[in-house]
């Protein structure tokens, strides 16, 4: 489905130029696109990384203390951000080398004090792992909005993006200041 995503998107921005490339399917596609939505779902992304970004680290030092990082982080996510410090010769701290997606692990991982506020859409009979699916699929329309060549994303993802914030905002932000 994503390479077929990706496909579309190419071809919409090949028949801007060529019109006669066009043909039902893309026109299709193209019809439930939404550029402004595409901006602002970007823009609202960067905020759902930021507050997440704050709450799990001010959440993991709380219970777990200045050690957090090295012994509560899973080793795969620590060596990746391992390697991108590195990449950068220690640019930066390195927990600002974690990933929107890492955050999705973390929080399983530690469910049993993140799940009050991870939980965003309630449902307390959904496993684990389906109680925090928010945060990859929100990495994954993040992946199109960051990557312009990947084409727009569509009015649905962008209502989605929207529901998420607000509930974001209201169960994870509130806490922080």
């Amino acid at each position: 489905d994503g390479v077929k995503q990706n496909c579309l998107g190419m071809m919409g921005i090949i028949s801007k130029e060529k019109p006669e490339f066009s043909n039902k399917e893309l026109e299709d596609y193209l019809s439930t696109r939404d550029k402004d939505g595409t901006a602002e779902a970007a823009a609202l992304i960067r905020e759902i990384n930021e507050i997440l970004h704050k709450d799990v680290i001010h959440t993991l030092k709380a219970e777990f203390g200045d050690k957090w990082f090295m012994e509560k982080v899973p080793p795969n996510i620590r060596q990746s951000c391992l390697t991108r410090y590195n990449d950068e010769n220690g640019a930066k701290e390195m927990y600002q080398y974690l990933n929107l997606i890492d955050y999705q692990t973390i929080v399983l991982q530690y469910m049993q004090i993140f799940e009050k506020r991870y939980n965003l859409f309630g449902d307390a009979k959904a496993s684990k792992s389906d109680k925090v699916n928010w945060i990859g699929k929100i990495n994954n329309v993040r992946k199109t909005t960051a990557h312009p060549e990947k084409g727009l994303i569509s009015r649905d993802e962008v209502a989605f993006v929207k529901k998420v914030y607000a509930l974001v905002k209201e169960k994870i932000a509130t806490g922080l200041s």
